[in-house]
């Protein structure tokens, strides 16, 4: 008997991109929290894009392994699990010590997470990325000020802005 495969991902790659890149962007909220709040700080790791994280960086892995875009498709993604849960180990031993974290151990640990997720979005085809951005951009218009602000930044007569409104509602259903 053979060993069970992962079965491939289903949704289309331009689906899980936008939730890495925001969960990229929240790290930075994540580190100033964790100087205030580590408990906070842990919360926002386990909410919002950081909910699904795991499947999306798999899923972006085995994309670029089906796509051969790299062959290291494996020290990828378990090195941004790794330096993730290793964020998370400082900010719960801090926790549970009822200490603040140092400031240079937490520097270090997250310069580590947005590399881990440079060397993975770095597998993404340009034009990809480029349309996750822009995806992004509409969904965080639309969570903070409704949709009109997303609307107002669209340019008039272009269709393309009228998908990535499209795909912004399902990143913010993924959420």
């Amino acid at each position: 008997m053979s060993t069970p495969c992962r079965p491939p991902p289903t949704l289309s790659l331009e689906t899980y991109v936008p939730l890495v890149l925001e969960a990229r962007a929240l790290l930075s909220q994540a580190k100033a929290l964790a100087a205030k709040d580590v408990g906070a700080a842990r919360e926002l790791l386990r909410q919002g894009p950081y909910n699904g994280l795991r499947d999306n960086i798999r899923a972006i892995g085995e994309y670029a392994a089906r796509d051969g875009r790299t062959t290291e498709v494996g020290p990828l993604v378990t090195g941004f699990f790794k330096s993730l849960e290793a964020y998370d180990q400082l900010l719960l031993d801090a926790l549970r010590e009822r200490t603040a974290v140092d400031p240079a151990e937490l520097d270090a640990k997250v310069q580590d997470i947005y590399t881990a997720f440079d060397r993975l979005l770095a597998t993404v085809p340009p034009e990809i990325l480029e349309r996750a951005n822009r995806v992004l951009e509409v969904t965080t218009a639309k969570a903070a000020e409704g949709t009109g602000a997303a609307e107002a930044a669209e340019p008039s007569g272009a269709s393309a802005p009228i998908v990535d409104a499209e795909a912004a509602d399902l990143v913010m259903l993924l959420r």
